[in-house]
């Protein structure tokens, strides 16, 4: 705003001096330098020890995990909220998850299958997410993700994703589903796999079973279902094309062609000049006059297979890597201090909760004492203050 004047705070991840210096000039902190595997940690400990709010734009689900098992009991008593997921992963598919799902249960219906279809223009990846990626291939950071993923199936192992919830994960993200074109009835088109899919599927159903969408499994004994999926936009779906179907060919042989040439980087050489090359001729500074949109639809089947629906339509501007993430992250942001100021919804217990929440299910629980906003209504709220060319949100039913 005018006059406004924003500190600079310089902080080293390697000085846990600073860190906390740096944690205690603030009550909300937003943490976007990444890869989080590398440079996160710091940062959340220090936010734990000062009793500093946090959140991030992290999609890095194995370290996610990491700091929970590692923080997130001292978290909850210093009453400290950790939000990661606040950027393009996951807040857009959570919101429109906790949307129709609020659509549906004000009908009186549990949701059974939720539809999820990202359309994005002007959109590029930033270097923190490839270097993320590439992070992710080296064999240290394989074998501790894989000992992650072992420690994350057992009984006693701090489950990411609630044990309930494995059927929905699982069937979400088999090849058959996670590949094959899929037609929605929905957006009259044929969508492909939405490259996003694997982070999502995994903080959806967790936050679901936080905000009990659903039990995991239906009254048949069927799991929940999530289609997590993406439209292509450079040609208006029609009978010339198929509706859609030649370009989502298309895509997907491509996705798996470069998924095929991304498995070169496990050789430690070619990583390396991966890295430099990405480091020294890739540029990817954001464009505000980019744009997504999320399409959800969720639908609720009864033992009499009666169904029931709701969808939303999300418009955000910007490019999903770099605008539209920050202004996620700053919703999300803004959205905990007024909850963390609120001091009579937390004298009444209606505030966020403590702990690791990705961000939706952390603040559906505030309750603003000066209106009936939930902490989810307060972040879409501050999005459009941000930003008035976000677009309104109506849950049709």
């Amino acid at each position: 705003g005018k006059g406004l004047t924003v500190a600079i705070e310089i902080a080293d991840s390697t000085d846990e001096i600073s860190m906390r210096r740096m944690t205690q000039s603030t009550h909300v902190l937003i943490a976007c330098a990444g890869p989080f595997g590398r440079y996160g940690e710091a940062v959340v400990k220090a936010c734990v020890t000062t009793g500093t709010h946090y959140c991030d734009i992290t999609g890095e689900v194995p370290w996610v995990n990491s700091m929970i098992r590692k923080y997130n009991a001292e978290a909850i008593q210093k009453g400290v909220t950790l939000c990661p997921f606040s950027g393009y992963d996951c807040l857009p598919a959570e919101l429109g998850m906790y949307l129709v799902g609020k659509g549906l249960r004000d009908q009186g219906k549990d949701m059974t299958t939720l539809e999820l279809a990202f359309t994005s223009f002007k959109s590029g990846a930033p270097h923190g997410t490839l270097n993320t990626a590439l992070d992710a291939l080296q064999p240290s950071e394989l074998k501790k993700n894989f000992a992650a993923m072992r420690a994350d199936n057992t009984e006693n192992g701090g489950r990411f994703i609630p044990k309930e919830w494995i059927a929905t994960a699982k069937g979400a993200l088999s090849p058959v589903n996670f590949l094959k074109p899929r037609w929605s009835s929905n957006l009259k088109c044929f969508t492909g796999l939405n490259f996003m899919c694997p982070i999502n599927v995994h903080v959806l159903c967790r936050s679901a079973a936080e905000l009990k969408l659903h039990t995991g499994t239906n009254k048949n004994n069927k799991p929940f279902t999530i289609a997590d999926r993406l439209v292509l936009n450079f040609l208006p779906p029609s009978v010339l094309n198929l509706y859609g179907l030649g370009g989502i060919l298309l895509y997907t042989a491509s996705l798996v062609l470069g998924g095929i040439a991304m498995g070169l980087a496990l050789i430690p050489p070619v990583r390396k000049i991966m890295q430099h090359l990405l480091n020294t001729c890739y540029s990817c500074p954001g464009d505000k006059t980019g744009k997504m949109y999320v399409d959800a639809h969720g639908t609720s089947t009864n033992a009499n297979n009666e169904t029931t629906t709701a969808s939303v339509h999300l418009d955000i501007p910007g490019d999903i890597g770099v605008y539209a993430t920050g202004l996620f992250a700053a919703s999300v942001a803004i959205a905990m201090l007024d909850a963390t100021t609120d001091t009579v919804s937390i004298a009444s217990n209606d505030s966020m909760q403590t702990g690791f929440h990705s961000p939706v299910a952390a603040l559906s629980t505030h309750k603003s004492s000066n209106s009936s906003a939930t902490g989810v209504d307060m972040i879409l709220e501050r999005m459009k203050q941000l930003d008035s060319t976000v677009g309104d949100v109506k849950i049709v039913n």
